[in-house]
């Protein structure tokens, strides 16, 4: 799924109005309707909605959904947090409509009036602020956000939940947690990336009338990975294991033998053919009794970690192997930093570094242009700034380190907000559900065995 940034949405609506000559109110009202349309979903008998407005464009959207629900004779109250003189013209328009069939625009306040009539609405809107935000909430929208919270209301969020910032997911002081977003055109990054994934609920994207030629030629940099976007080719009845590509992992270490064991288990359930685990000898049994199908075998180690000359043996099994992920359990140390370093110089066949793989590299990184080997990198956050610097901090002290970003230029899947980002992206079609956390682990495993299949059956030479 393509996503698009606030400066990218922007311009598409830019292109649209001028020079498509779309108007903006044709496009607000067709927003609107979604909104409407999507109330009267959930709405029940003889229940009261009520429309939490703001002064700009996203504002605009809730007061004409007003409109259009005052029109099919549903009890509504359309309260404005900020003032009426700063509406924008569209928005004005949508209030005129408002305003002729009887509703009016009240300014907010959290009075008891107000938790009484939210106490018998079944369903919320929330426009008070979309794509435009870029600072933490305050006065009037920071208190309307936390009266919404505490409703029992079905909240249906315009565009963006309210304090949900479109590009990064950021909390902007607060957020309204909705049940259901409707967003415009094209979804955003802030619907898949924690922690604004988790107040989105149920993500609908909704068509507000822009031609299809100009959403075709929208340009983006952002995707999302939906279910059905990767399908793997059919396998014919007459294969075996040895058609579907071969899989070497490096993991583990003393009382770390739940990641190799996962991250086996994971390749072989995504479809990699022969699955084998270079383990430290010292859980080479555990891990034996641990795995049916996996072929787990020992390497030399030293107090239960790996250690440098086990790169013969690497090297000898990972010429066989199509792609080899190594990282998961592995633990700190010099010895593991030689042998993960020494193992990308040598090998030609594909590396995917996780975990401790990456943390092996941190502080020369300009192994990954010494490499001949594809490498793909899956770092969580907490790696990326250990081998980068950190993405948000604005002090020179602290912040990414734009010489060593350069570096890592080879294929880098980076979970941006942590190894759950799959099960974020998840949450984002559904209510999201916390999982606990071996079932974040399963799924961080799961990723990056998934990346590494791709690699083994060669699914991009397809």
């Amino acid at each position: 799924m393509k996503l698009l940034t606030i400066e990218e949405i922007r311009e598409l609506d830019r292109v649209s109005i001028e020079e498509y000559g779309i108007p903006g109110t044709t496009l607000m009202s067709n927003a609107a309707k979604h909104l409407a349309e999507t109330v009267m979903k959930h709405i029940q008998d003889d229940c009261h909605v009520a429309i939490f407005c703001g002064t700009g464009n996203n504002g605009g959207d809730g007061i004409g959904a007003a409109a259009y629900l005052l029109e099919k004779g549903i009890s509504i109250r359309t309260i404005l947090i900020g003032n009426r003189d700063n509406l924008t013209p569209d928005s004005k328009t949508m209030l005129e409509r408002l305003e002729l069939l009887g509703g009016f625009l009240e300014p907010y306040s959290p009075s008891a009036d107000l938790v009484d009539f939210l106490s018998e609405s079944s369903v919320v809107i929330d426009a008070i602020f979309g794509v435009g935000l870029n600072a933490d909430l305050r006065g009037d929208a920071l208190s309307a956000v936390s009266v919404i919270n505490s409703s029992r209301s079905f909240v249906i969020a315009a565009d963006v939940p309210t304090g949900v910032h479109a590009d990064t997911g950021a909390i902007l002081g607060d957020a309204v947690k909705a049940d259901i977003t409707i967003t415009f055109s094209f979804a955003k990054p802030g619907h898949f990336v924690e922690p604004g994934c988790t107040y989105c609920g149920e993500l609908v994207v909704c068509d507000i009338g822009i031609p299809r030629s100009v959403l075709d030629k929208t340009v983006s940099h952002t995707y999302a990975a939906m279910p059905g976007d990767i399908i793997l080719p059919r396998r014919r009845r007459d294969t075996h294991k040895g058609d579907y590509g071969r899989a070497l992992i490096v993991a583990g270490s003393v009382g770390y033998t739940g990641a190799p064991a996962l991250s086996a288990r994971a390749t072989t359930k995504t479809g990699a053919g022969l699955v084998s685990l270079g383990v430290p000898k010292s859980i080479y049994d555990i891990l034996a009794i641990k795995l049916d199908e996996e072929m787990p075998f020992p390497l030399p180690d030293d107090k239960g970690q790996l250690i440098a000359n086990a790169a013969d043996e690497i090297m000898r099994r990972i010429k066989q192997s199509d792609v080899c992920l190594i990282g998961p359990g592995l633990g700190l140390s010099d010895e593991i930093s030689e042998l993960v370093q020494s193992i990308m110089l040598l090998s030609e066949t594909p590396i995917v570094l996780d975990a401790d793989g990456l943390n092996a590299i941190v502080g020369n990184v300009d192994i990954l242009n010494q490499a001949v080997c594809p490498l793909v990198l899956t770092p969580h956050y907490g790696e990326f700034e250990r081998l980068c610097g950190d993405l948000f901090q604005e002090d020179a002290e602290n912040s990414i380190d734009t010489d060593v970003l350069n570096e890592v230029q080879k294929t880098l899947l980076s979970n941006a907000q942590g190894d759950n980002t799959q099960d974020g992206c998840a949450n984002c079609v559904e209510e999201p559900v916390k999982k606990p956390p071996i079932d974040r682990l399963r799924m961080a495993c799961e990723l990056h065995q998934n990346t590494a299949v791709f690699l083994c059956l060669k699914v991009t030479e397809q």
